[in-house]
């Protein structure tokens, strides 16, 4: 629930009107998000910060079509 919260917040922030509203949406979806996608390795477990960006990339592409047709452009990136 504090995942599905959380995308329904970030993810459409990024489209915000105001740009110091999209800055920081961008911000925190790169340092949450992006900065922690590495290459998988077979033997190798994810780690906390790991396996929280990939459970949230998965809940991002089953609620994409919920968070909104501002955000459906993110849904692509």
């Amino acid at each position: 629930m504090v995942q599905k919260a959380w995308l329904h917040c970030v993810v459409p922030a990024v489209m915000d009107s105001e740009n110091s509203v999209q800055d920081k949406a961008l911000e925190i979806l790169e340092l949450v998000l992006l900065d922690q996608v590495k290459p998988h390795s077979e033997g190798r477990h994810l780690d906390n910060s790991q396996k929280l960006t990939w459970d949230l990339l998965g809940l991002l592409c089953n609620e994409c079509q919920n968070l909104g047709s501002e955000s459906s452009a993110v849904c692509f990136l």
